[in-house]
């Protein structure tokens, strides 16, 4: 579950000529556009965005902000304004933004993580002003503009929020969503594994800028060194406990590996095991264990040292195995093998 958040935007290029044809420069003009908040009038909000562009972007030249236009938008019985604000430029080539996106889909990259993090425009405006402030502590960047937006998800009519700088960023926003690829019926939160998984990130240099529901966003200077990995669903709470030890052992068994292991409830019947840590992807079923199915858990876990034994016996690598409810038949139990990625 790894979400890089930086994106590139495409600018339309044309070159600038004086009356008479005489060219004023011999840099192509960029420009770009963007829908943001009305924070003030059109023509003073496009000056400020000029501005900040113009201090944060390396090697560019004749700023001009200009407003293209104002609109209305309409969330839940409220109507807000917003300005369309076109910022265009000199340069040898377009300027590449920083831009850190909470929750939805990058237009010029793709998914982050998919769907809106905030139920509505105005939950995002709310949100606005604290992440403007950890975006500059963080980032080392000033703002140049912010804009919320749907996720573009049909499915999620929640809103993203958008922060966007120029220059050379300290750090990168990075994203996981745990229960993203669980099973349908889950809960909506998942706040133990949200809180273990900002412990790690906080040990390893990171900084938590957003946790909630089954989301988190966090700035790392270093890279994406925290990772979520799941693992099987347990119809009880003590068939994964009672391997919790085994769990541990298989997470924290691939080379600078610090994991911890959760259970966690996704509902009163079906509970599934996270993997929470540095480099928790990566220990990886190696062998498929489904093809061997037990009629019981105990009958799963009494045959677990024999297949683990024939397995080294073979010269294959491995780190431990897990006793959960078969995936491939509708009834029994089956063995998930863990291994170093393939």
């Amino acid at each position: 579950m790894k979400f890089m958040i930086f994106g590139l935007i495409a600018v339309a290029m044309m070159t600038i000529a004086l009356p008479g044809g005489a060219k004023a420069s011999s840099e192509p003009t960029y420009s770009f556009r963007v829908v943001v908040p009305a924070d003030g009038p059109c023509a003073t909000q496009a000056a400020s965005i000029a501005k900040a562009f113009a201090a944060a972007a390396a090697d560019v030249t004749g700023v001009n902000g200009a407003c293209e236009g104002e609109q209305s938008l309409a969330n839940e019985g409220y109507t807000y304004k917003q300005n369309i604000i076109v910022v265009s430029y000199l340069a040898d080539s377009p300027a590449v933004p920083v831009r850190a996106i909470f929750g939805g889909i990058d237009d010029f990259l793709g998914t982050t993580i998919s769907g809106g993090l905030f139920p509505s425009y105005q939950s995002c405006l709310d949100a606005r002003a604290h992440q403007l402030k950890l975006f500059t502590r963080y980032v080392g960047l000033p703002v140049v503009d912010s804009r919320c937006k749907t996720g573009n998800d049909l499915t999620n009519a929640a809103w993203s929020l958008v922060i966007e700088s120029f220059g050379s960023a300290k750090a990168t926003l990075y994203g996981m969503d745990p229960l993203e690829f669980s099973d349908p019926g889950t809960e909506a939160t998942a706040t133990d594994v949200l809180q273990l998984a900002s412990q790690m990130i906080q040990k390893y240099g990171g900084h938590v800028a957003y946790a909630g529901g089954h989301k988190i966003f966090y700035y790392s200077s270093v890279g994406e060194q925290v990772t979520v990995e799941a693992g099987p669903l347990f119809e009880k709470l003590s068939q994964c406990q009672s391997q919790f030890s085994e769990a541990q052992k298989i997470f924290n068994s691939a080379h600078g590996a610090d994991v911890a292991v959760i259970c966690h409830a996704n509902n009163p019947s079906s509970i599934r095991l996270f993997a929470v840590g540095r480099y928790a992807d990566q220990a990886m079923r190696e062998i498929d264990g489904n093809t061997t199915t037990y009629s019981s858990f105990k009958e799963c876990l009494n045959d677990r040292a024999r297949v683990l034994q024939n397995l080294l016996s073979e010269g294959a690598t491995v780190y431990g195995a897990l006793c959960a409810p078969s995936v491939s038949e509708l009834t029994g139990y089956s063995m998930r093998i863990y291994g170093p990625p393939l």
